[in-house]
């Protein structure tokens, strides 16, 4: 996701949230940049990637996602988010969003 600018990562986010069945479940694993201490380690992680080692490929700005604007989406679309954390270095989590049964 991060390599999208941020309103092209949003219409992402909401096509895929709308295009959830009842029960559907859609994970997302990325660098939080709203964690800004542990975002300093990703943001390492990704110039290495992507200058240095250069095994990720691109020209353009990195984008990383903010926690915000995932909880914004979720209570906007109705569904239900879980964050999940389990880094100690980076900011790379997960967001589990799932449709509501019956919806």
């Amino acid at each position: 996701m991060h390599y999208l600018e941020p309103a092209r990562q949003q219409q992402v986010i909401e096509n895929a949230i709308d295009s959830l069945a009842a029960g559907g479940v859609l994970i997302i694993r990325d660098g939080d940049a709203d964690l800004k201490e542990k975002h300093q380690g990703t943001k390492l992680t990704e110039l290495l990637s992507t200058k240095i080692f250069s095994f990720n490929k691109t020209t353009n700005q990195l984008y990383f996602l903010s926690g915000k604007m995932i909880e914004a989406l979720a209570i906007k679309k109705e569904v239900a988010l879980q964050r999940v954390d389990h880094t100690k270095y980076t900011s790379n989590v997960m967001w589990v969003i799932t449709r509501k049964e019956g919806c």
